[in-house]
């Protein structure tokens, strides 16, 4: 290594005469490196005494990143090598990370000119549905979108749903923006893609069949035969008791989702349909707080609700909140109607929004404490298993045969009408 021969109060007092800054470091670097990056010698095939100041040339931007990197880590000149004083060394670095912090943001600005880019997935997506005015669940802004799935369990993933653009890749972000120009670049493989959607999306809003008959449909009293899943046992007992209409007697978590047995494949064709619900609202004010905490002010939110069969029905991602109502609780029917499109697979569905939580609602307890005259212990399975199975729901019935006093919405009918 050269002895140095540059103080840093000549490289200081000389940096007025240089054109481009870097040419400030030009000494340091002959005086530091040189030997190793020279003429003579190119350690790693690098050389710097013919480093270029012209930072757009991303070959010199990453031999000065380099040479910043090495000064930090202190790796640079080699440690049998004399060593600059550290006071040398600030100044270079100071210098050489203003410069290429500089030449990043130069890099990735468009100087303020607008960059000919396509359009990211929800552009693309959106302006789909606008042009050939498709309606489906898959185009509206808070869709659930596709998602990866291992239909076989051998870790193959594939795309499900039916959103035109579930094999496009996720668009590249930067700083939390998705449309930013020179990320959206186009590619053979991107086209193809584009095509294929262009061509899913026509098929879909093309139509030479007849237009289809569709008539209002109206589910009244039980939306389900016995008991179905997603139910307490004490909205069971209300089928078996009740037969004008369905209860709900807790917020929907693992129960509290009502949907129509005659929908559970979807509505069967697309369309426009105005739903119509008429529920009640009853004992806000019951003898079970600790058990069934209500909500003070607006204690019975009804919701409405769709999903898509195909792809986890009521309890899957697709579940979509349509409207919100309050309940008067003073016992009277009141009607209550939403208008939305439906696809085909789609199914509404409806619940108790801040309703009580089920997992402390156990009738057997409930029954135990406040009508201890009709209690009863469980069967012995052994000894009588259908009553051991049945002693939940005879318990869940003794509620009802008491009037339940419990807080409950009543859903009396569900119409579809397109």
């Amino acid at each position: 290594m050269k002895t140095r021969f540059f103080s840093l109060g000549l490289l200081c007092t000389s940096w007025g005469l240089f054109g481009s800054p870097l040419e400030k470091v030009k000494p340091f670097l002959e005086t530091h490196c040189y030997d190793c990056h020279g003429v003579k010698k190119q350690k790693g095939d690098v050389r710097f005494d013919t480093l270029g100041n012209d930072l757009t040339k991303i070959e010199n931007l990453e031999i000065w990143q380099g040479i910043l990197d090495q000064l930090n880590l202190g790796e640079m000149p080699p440690r049998k090598a004399p060593q600059p004083e550290a006071n040398d060394v600030k100044p270079v670095v100071d210098l050489l990370s203003g410069e290429l912090k500089a030449a990043y943001q130069k890099a990735r600005s468009t100087g303020g000119e607008t960059v000919l880019r396509r359009l990211n997935r929800h552009e693309l997506r959106n302006t789909l549905r606008d042009l050939l005015h498709l309606n489906g669940a898959h185009y509206r802004p808070d869709s659930a979108g596709s998602r990866l799935t291992d239909n076989n369990g051998n870790g193959s993933v594939e795309r499900t749903g039916h959103d035109p653009l579930r094999f496009f890749p996720e668009d590249e972000t930067e700083d939390g923006f998705f449309n930013i120009g020179d990320k959206l670049v186009m590619s053979d493989f991107l086209l193809k893609l584009t095509l294929a959607a262009v061509e899913e999306t026509l098929a879909e809003a093309t139509h030479l069949e007849p237009k289809p008959d569709v008539e209002a449909r109206t589910i009244s009293g039980h939306f389900h035969k016995g008991r179905s899943n997603g139910e307490h046992l004490v909205e069971t007992a209300s089928r078996e008791l009740n037969p004008d209409f369905e209860m709900l007697a807790v917020g929907y978590e693992r129960y509290g989702r009502l949907s129509p047995l005659d929908l559970r494949g979807g509505v069967g064709t697309s369309a426009k349909y105005r739903l119509t619900i008429t529920a009640s609202a009853h004992n806000p004010d019951h003898p079970w707080p600790e058990t069934l905490p209500l909500h003070e002010k607006d204690p019975f939110q009804l919701c409405l609700n769709i999903a898509d069969t195909k792809q986890g029905g009521i309890a899957g991602i697709t579940s979509t909140p349509l409207a919100l109502w309050s309940v008067p609780p003073d016992s009277k029917k009141h009607t209550f109607t939403h208008t939305t499109w439906i696809d085909k697979t789609w199914t509404p569905w409806i619940g108790w929004e801040n309703g009580p939580p089920d997992r402390p609602f156990r009738a057997e307890k409930l029954v135990e404490e406040h009508f201890p005259n009709d209690f009863t212990p469980r069967p012995d399975k052994k000894t009588d298993k259908d009553a051991h199975e049945r002693w939940p729901i005879e318990l869940a019935k003794v509620l009802h045969r008491n009037g339940y006093p419990g807080p409950h919405l009543r859903i009396h009918s569900l119409t579809l009408e397109p």
